[in-house]
């Protein structure tokens, strides 16, 4: 766990809270299954598949405690304090978002439904271009080479970027972040990121 330099917690001015973006189109998917119903698997099957999803979304909440022990908000529009990088934050960069993920997989078996798959590409490439993407980069604003190594070394998660991957590192108006193009993170773009929800 690293903290940011001395004034430098920034926070995002976006306010799209990442719960809501699974929550909105798994409740329209169960109310579009109650109109039209798309069984997905035979219940039984369903309920073997989507326990198991269950218990593996509390990487979330692991994900949140260690966020609670490094006395920083997991809200990515409040300030961030420390950069997490031990617990869940080992194997993935975005712990809590691969829980809501597991969550939304886990929900959709237990209801039967094949609606909520059909949604799910959306969540993801919101998640991927809205809320990662932002707090990426600012994370690499504020811990500049910490977090672009610390992003050299784990995979972001859920949305299936590989290991290395990185935002496009900067700040406001295009300006590149300071430091950003001194070390390659390992990927094509040649600059860094950092870690997440």
């Amino acid at each position: 766990m690293d903290n940011p330099p001395q004034g430098s917690s920034h926070a995002s001015s976006f306010h799209l809270p990442p719960p809501l973006v699974y929550a909105v189109p798994f409740v329209g998917a169960l109310l579009l299954d109650r109109w039209h119903p798309l069984p997905l698997l035979p219940r039984t099957i369903g309920t073997w598949i989507g326990l198991p999803l269950l218990a593996l979304a509390t990487i979330g909440i692991s994900a949140l405690l260690r966020f609670r022990r490094a006395r920083t908000s997991p809200l990515p529009w409040r300030p961030t304090t420390a950069l997490v990088t031990d617990g869940p934050y080992r194997i993935s960069r975005n712990p809590m978002y691969l829980g809501l993920t597991l969550l939304y997989l886990g929900a959709t078996a237990l209801a039967n439904s094949a609606w909520p798959l059909v949604g799910l590409p959306v969540i993801l490439l919101v998640m991927n271009a809205v809320v990662i993407s932002g707090e990426e980069a600012r994370l690499a604003a504020m811990f500049g080479p910490t977090y672009r190594e610390y992003c050299a070394r784990v995979r972001r998660g859920c949305v299936g970027a590989r290991r290395g991957s990185c935002p496009r590192a900067t700040a406001g108006r295009g300006r590149a972040v300071a430091g950003a193009g001194r070390r390659r993170c390992g990927c094509a773009c040649g600059r860094g990121s950092r870690n997440l929800g």
